[in-house]
């Protein structure tokens, strides 16, 4: 576990069946940026692209979004 003050980078993924949106972010700013669109297929990703991305970046944490339709409602894939 990191010390609250030590920075963290940070992978955000927006959970899509064909497109997972994905964002960087630090615990310093407490922002993100978008970063890429992985394709997926049938809600699977290309895991080795998710790999490098770990790497290239040093990812120390994940955030992963709730999938829900635009105007707030559950979709199928919504636990």
């Amino acid at each position: 576990m990191h010390n609250i003050n030590t920075a963290q980078t940070v992978l955000g993924f927006d959970f899509g069946m064909c497109r997972i949106g994905v964002a960087i972010g630090d615990t310093i700013s407490k922002s993100a940026k978008p970063l890429t669109t992985i394709k997926a297929v049938d809600g699977i990703p290309n895991w080795d692209q998710i790999t490098q991305l770990i790497t290239d970046w040093q990812i120390d944490c994940f955030i992963v979004g709730m999938p829900y339709q635009l105007d707030g409602s559950k979709q199928d894939i919504t636990f």
